[in-house]
């Protein structure tokens, strides 16, 4: 078991976990004050831990429900999705002034995009594959330049 953990940790170039930022736990932890003032009339000591538990369930599932972006075996996955590298033209960063309008205006409805709360560097894959109807792929990471490097360093080795 402990040969296939670590061939398969092997393969993996590039592993993200795309959580929500600071302020976005912070912002879901206005359940605990919004619950306390619920049940201020009723039991103050019950809003304040149903509040907390509230937030701490939410806060799990911030954390659970973030997508992985990841590159292996010749494979692009984001979340449940996946596409080989082989289908993906020179990936490009999207420029911190161009990003509100790719996000926006010039956004395709057919895109595969993945954005996260907080996270504002883009990368943008067109998609070659004849057969999908999705132009291309418009990603939010933290780590834009090496997703791009472990990209193209996986479609140089499948090539």
């Amino acid at each position: 078991m402990n040969i296939d953990a670590a061939t398969a940790a092997r393969k993996t170039v590039f592993r993200e976990k795309l959580l929500p930022s600071f302020w976005g736990f912070v912002m879901a932890a206005i359940v605990l004050p919004s619950a306390y003032l619920v049940f201020l009339p009723i039991n103050e000591l019950f809003g304040l831990v149903l509040g907390a538990a509230l937030t701490l369930v939410i806060w799990a599932i911030l954390v659970a429900a973030a997508p992985r972006i990841t590159v292996s075996d010749g494979e692009l996955s984001v979340g449940s999705a996946h596409i080989p590298v082989n289908f993906l033209s020179d990936g490009r960063l999207i420029e911190p002034q161009e990003t509100f309008s790719e996000r926006g205006p010039r956004l395709d409805a057919r895109a595969f995009v993945r954005f996260q709360m907080g996270i504002k560097s883009l990368v943008r894959f067109e998609n070659i594959d004849q057969n999908d109807p999705a132009p291309y792929w418009l990603i939010a990471t933290r780590r834009p330049v090496e997703l791009l490097a472990a990209v193209e360093s996986e479609r140089a080795k499948n090539s």
